[in-house]
């Protein structure tokens, strides 16, 4: 059911192996995909992130019936738990949401509009 997904693929920053998949009643979600594609969208704004894994929070806010599966493979850790798979997710995400674009900080200072647009369009994108 799980699938290795080569991180390499994506780029110099990404060299771990991961894969989850969320299991529910009507079936399972392979989020791999979605991961791949918010990593490349971090390395393109060269992000700095944990060294272990760069991926955003998607787990937060699941129901209780959902049923959770992690595996993580990395040079450093072969096997991840749920909760440091978690706050690795936790950590990419403050620190993709706490660097915005160059150039916004000044434009912001004169439109406001426009960085709560941005703010906005990150968070689509994103989810």
């Amino acid at each position: 059911m799980f699938e290795r997904t080569d991180f390499d693929a994506v780029g110099p920053l990404f060299k771990e192996y991961f894969s989850i998949t969320i299991e529910h009643s009507a079936g399972a979600v392979d989020y791999t995909s979605r991961l791949l594609d918010l990593a490349s969208r971090l390395e393109a704004r060269q992000t700095t992130l944990p060294p272990n894994l760069q991926i955003y929070r998607l787990l937060e806010g699941l129901s209780p019936q959902y049923e959770v599966r992690v595996i993580a493979f990395t040079e450093a850790q072969p096997r991840a738990s749920l909760d440091t798979v978690v706050q690795w997710i936790i950590d990419a995400e403050a620190r993709l949401l706490s660097t915005p674009p160059s150039g916004l900080n000044s434009t912001a200072s004169q439109n406001p509009q426009l960085a709560q647009w941005w703010w906005w369009r990150q968070w689509w994108l994103i989810w």
